[in-house]
């Protein structure tokens, strides 16, 4: 088994990379994405040419649902592609839609907490700035419970990268 260092990148090549790789998987990634996608952009049309999400409510609601998985399925199936290509295999659509299928929970949940997070620090930096401009007093702001919430985010985003450097310091 092949071992794999990581090292710091340049946005360059991070670009060359991701360039690189959808050049040579180009035809599986726009598969992916017809077989994922492909009923929910037909509804969308539909729904466009018949007189728009008011006419038709629940078919309006079928589309949205459909967007959703499909939108699961293929970050899920992408995930597998990228994944395969790195590790010298060559990924085939079967087994990146089989990958999607099984592991939609886990990326259900990875983008329900990346969007809890960031509306938990939008509120808080929206009640931080709210509380500062309102405030004569700095200590003031920290009324708003949005502040703390702010200084807490702020506490372990700098604790979790000092235990990263720790840890990168002993390894």
């Amino acid at each position: 088994m092949a071992a794999y260092a990581l090292r710091p990148m340049s946005t360059g090549e991070i670009l060359d990379g991701a360039l690189t790789l959808l050049r040579r998987h180009f035809g599986l990634l726009c598969g992916l994405a017809i077989v994922c996608q492909g009923l929910p952009t037909v509804l969308d049309v539909y729904l466009e040419l018949a007189g728009g999400t008011a006419e038709h409510p629940g078919l309006s609601l079928l589309d949205r649902l459909l967007t959703w998985f499909g939108s699961l399925l293929v970050s899920g199936g992408t995930v597998w592609v990228v994944s395969e290509t790195y590790l010298g295999r060559v990924p085939r659509l079967r087994d990146a839609l089989g990958f999607a299928g099984d592991h939609v929970g886990d990326v259900f949940g990875a983008g329900l907490a990346a969007g809890l997070v960031t509306l938990l620090a939008t509120l808080a930096l929206a009640g931080t700035i709210e509380g500062l401009l309102s405030a004569s007093d700095a200590r003031v702001a920290f009324k708003y419970g949005a502040s703390a919430l702010t200084v807490a985010l702020l506490v372990l985003y700098f604790w979790s990268g000092w235990t990263y450097l720790k840890s990168s310091e002993t390894g």
